[in-house]
């Protein structure tokens, strides 16, 4: 597994893959619980202060969570998504095709009984 503690490289999957002995920082960057445990005045990576944490876990935000997922799920998801966006647009561009039909189809009417009426 990808997940490590970015400051003493421990992977998740040692931890018996528990991921909810990691967090992430606002600025990107994954630590286990025993590094964070001592007094952090700055990320061990980039140094930045202040900043965030959040446990990595099932409270964390939607968008969070989604850096996490398996790629083909996130893959899965857009195709899905990207179906029911192909399929509102096609349905959209059916019932336009409709409309500019029966309008045509109306012109034409009103143009042959013009027509008949100038003979």
């Amino acid at each position: 597994f990808w997940l490590h503690c970015n400051r003493c490289g421990c992977l998740a999957c040692e931890k018996a893959g528990d991921v909810s002995k990691f967090s992430i920082t606002s600025c990107g960057h994954v630590f286990c619980h025993g590094c964070l445990s001592e007094r952090m005045e700055s990320c061990f990576v980039c140094h930045r202060s202040p900043f965030r944490r959040q446990a990595i876990d099932s409270a964390m935000g939607s968008q969070l969570q989604r850096v996490f997922m398996p790629p083909m799920v996130l893959l899965d998801d857009a195709y899905k998504k990207t179906l029911s966006v192909m399929a509102f647009q096609r349905m959209h561009f059916l019932l336009s095709t409709e409309l500019l039909q029966k309008k045509i189809s109306a012109s034409n009417n009103h143009l042959r009984s013009q027509s008949e009426i100038a003979m």
